[in-house]
């Protein structure tokens, strides 16, 4: 017996497309999954062939939705390269989670951290209950993958600091077994960091 069908509009539905870039609750259409897709293809081959990068553990990850993948922070470029280690089936469900004060304050950083990066925004000085209640919403769905930095800022030493209270990680109470957390470590050797830091300072001249 078939089930009932119901039509269930976008919850993105009627946002014009700038509130649509600052929505959690943004949908995954046709021309952001592709141009997503292109930027993950183009990166993962950019960081194997350029940069050597080296995977371990990824057979640690889980196979499928829902989970978050939580790592320490030490540029810009982190959520590129854990974008870039996750199998490409999962683009339209890859939720970099980003600093909307850093982001999302400018037009052209904000294209870019959607139509590329599929980032959501958070906004550190105003993170209210709601928002975490439309992520944690999101990810009880069972169809996203957050990518997430409790410590919420960029170290400048490479030594991880202490994650920040009521952080995105911190306040999402999920029912046991539903959500998994996957930790990571991103490790920039300077010889890698050389060259991605150049990338880097030209990403934030270019949109931020």
């Amino acid at each position: 017996m078939m089930d009932e069908w119901r039509f269930e509009p976008a919850h993105d539905f009627g946002l014009s497309a700038e509130q649509r870039r600052l929505s959690l609750r943004r949908e995954v259409g046709l021309e952001s999954a592709i141009s997503c897709f292109l930027w993950r293809s183009i990166t993962r081959l950019y960081l194997a062939t350029a940069h050597r990068l080296k995977i371990r553990g990824r057979e640690n990850l889980p196979t499928r939705p829902p989970f978050v993948l939580v790592a320490n922070h030490a540029s810009h470029l982190d959520a590129i390269i854990l974008g870039a280690i996750l199998p490409l089936r999962f683009v339209g469900s890859v939720f970099p989670i980003a600093a909307g004060d850093t982001f999302f304050t400018k037009r052209a950083s904000s294209i870019f951290a959607t139509a590329f990066m599929n980032a959501l925004p958070i906004w550190r000085k105003s993170c209210g209950a709601h928002s975490l209640e439309d992520l944690r919403e999101r990810l009880l769905k069972g169809s996203s993958v957050y990518i997430l930095f409790p410590e919420g800022t960029r170290t400048r030493s490479g030594v991880m600091v202490s994650f920040k209270p009521a952080s995105v990680a911190d306040p999402l109470p999920m029912p046991e077994n539903v959500v998994r957390i996957a930790p990571s470590l991103v490790i920039s050797l300077d010889e890698i960091l050389e060259g991605l830091a150049r990338l880097e300072t030209a990403l934030n001249r270019a949109l931020i």
